[in-house]
């Protein structure tokens, strides 16, 4: 199972316990999707994007303009599910040399998370990624709360098949937000972490 796999697990997760309860910034300037080319009928890329690249500038995720990160949103693969009465966005970037990252954030009915605390909703974000974990017979290795700004927020690493995963987990209004990666090399881990401490909300 890789992490497109546990991705979709998790938004079966969402779906399980989300039925127990029921002045914006201009649009970026796309950036230029990877060299690509066809072959046979189908898009091939032919240039492997480094991650580091990526961490120069901040990008504000076009769609729902609530957050902005250090990556490059349109050339991503992107999916939009609604079921449930909620509504899960995912980018998967799996070019990169370094690490694939996945940035999923899934839209909850009003009240879910938004008329909780600040502890309330952190509570929450990480009772439903614990719940991904069992669902998918991930081993949990690790787990710590990290402020991110003024964000409080859960980072696990934990390994699916032999393989070793980072992610960070958090609620905002009623909003759940997961940040997946899974290392390619040794030395991603600093990457990684600095690209997850680029994500800010966009304030309206």
């Amino acid at each position: 199972m890789n992490i497109r796999n546990l991705v979709i697990i998790t938004f079966s997760s969402t779906v399980f316990l989300c039925s127990t309860t029921f002045g914006q910034r201009p649009t970026p300037t796309p950036s230029p999707k990877p060299d690509s080319e066809s072959r046979g009928g189908g898009l091939r890329l032919t240039r492997i994007s480094p991650l580091e690249q990526e961490l120069v500038r901040s990008e504000i995720e076009p769609r729902s303009k609530w957050f902005e990160m250090n990556l490059r949103f349109l050339r991503a693969k992107y999916s939009k599910t609604a079921r449930q009465k909620t509504i899960e966005h995912q980018y998967l970037w799996d070019y990169f040399p370094e690490a694939v990252i996945t940035v999923k954030f899934v839209e909850y009915p009003a009240g879910f998370f938004a008329q909780t605390s600040a502890d309330e909703r952190k509570k929450k974000a990480d009772e439903l990624f614990d719940l991904t974990l069992l669902k998918a017979t991930a081993v949990k290795v690790s787990g710590k709360d990290i402020k991110v700004g003024d964000l409080l927020v859960k980072q696990v690493e934990f390994t699916l098949n032999g393989q070793k995963y980072i992610a960070r987990t958090f609620a905002d209004r009623d909003v759940w937000y997961v940040l997946y990666a899974q290392p390619r090399t040794g030395d991603a881990g600093p990457l990684i972490d600095k690209l997850f401490d680029s994500f800010k909300f966009v304030k309206n």
